[in-house]
């Protein structure tokens, strides 16, 4: 891969305000009461930041009868400007190909790295009304939670190379899965807008199935709920994965049970981003019965799994 960030941290200490004794005690109370409650904090993830576009620029021209499209968030800002600034789709599909020029390193884990790149969604609907989707990723992986680059008014974005769209993770549990969700991003116009960025669908990738130093390039439908019998695609999501790992150490880690992480977020905007990225669209609170009817068919699924291991087991006995 490219340039992979090192990033450094700076920590300033200070005495305990009562604010913070009771958001300690908050958390702690929430440990092991169930995945669907979590904790708002004022933290320093950074949200997704949208270029602004003048409403009357074009997307595309033509020169000498081909169609050129405005690369997007920006051009590459190693090349001219001009060079990179309009393109023809298909020289576009081939860029977004080549490996990123700067990965951003995240996570806490020291077991191994899981280098992924977001390359580009298909098909997206349209969320907006006087324009197009403004799609962007978020990803969580453990502790760690990451946003790609919003690219504007395109219902199948493309991350290029020179954009954000490449993270390390450090490996913390090698069960651990990669979630991944697409928005439509919407600007908050005073801070007291509370208006949400649109969910669009999420997927979440099992990295057991992968074997290390192999790369993957890898396309998943995008769906807004979880347990859905009835459920349509919002369209596709492609990512190319590799992961680094010593097979000795991740056997070893696999024994022990996977830790719960925790991520603290600056708004409740961003804390419902990642808790979709985290569970889709299911609201506990809504028992439907074709929710008890998924569930039970899980539950079912599990319960005969449990029966074949101990008959394996007891034949080999």
């Amino acid at each position: 891969p490219g340039q992979v960030f090192h990033p450094k941290l700076n920590v300033r200490v200070r005495k305990a305000k009562p604010e913070d004794v009771e958001f300690m005690k908050k958390l702690n109370s929430i440990k092991g009461r169930g995945k669907y409650e979590g904790v708002h904090a004022e933290a320093s993830f950074v949200s997704p930041k949208k270029n602004r576009v003048h409403l009357l620029k074009r997307e595309t021209k033509k020169v000498d009868g081909v169609t050129l499209h405005r690369v997007k968030p920006r051009p590459d800002p190693t090349r001219p400007e001009e060079e990179t600034k309009w393109m023809e789709q298909s020289a576009i599909d081939a860029e977004t190909m080549k490996p990123s020029y700067e990965w951003i390193e995240a996570g806490n884990g020291t077991l191994g790295r899981i280098y992924l790149e977001i390359l580009k969604c298909d098909d997206l609907p349209n969320m907006d009304t006087s324009s197009l989707t403004d799609a962007y990723c978020c990803v969580i992986y453990e502790d760690a939670i990451v946003t790609t680059d919003v690219i504007n008014d395109d219902l199948s974005p493309r991350w290029l190379p020179w954009s954000e769209r490449a993270f390390v993770f450090r490996m913390n549990h090698p069960s651990s899965q990669i979630l991944l969700g697409v928005f439509d991003y919407d600007v908050s116009r005073t801070p007291l807008d509370v208006k949400q960025h649109d969910t669009i669908g999420r997927v979440s990738v099992d990295v057991t199935n992968f074997k290390p130093g192999t790369v993957y390039t890898l396309s998943y439908n995008l769906y807004e709920s979880v347990l859905d019998n009835d459920r349509q695609p919002s369209g596709k999501v492609t990512i190319r994965l590799r992961m680094e790992y010593d097979l000795q150490k991740v056997s070893l880690g696999a024994l022990q049970p996977r830790p719960a992480n925790y991520i603290c977020l600056s708004s409740k905007k961003d804390f419902k981003v990642a808790y979709f990225v985290c569970n889709g669209e299911e609201n506990i609170n809504r028992f439907a019965m074709e929710d008890l009817t998924a569930y039970r068919t899980e539950l079912e699924s599990l319960i005969g799994l449990k029966w074949n291991i101990r008959t394996a087991v007891s034949v080999e006995k």
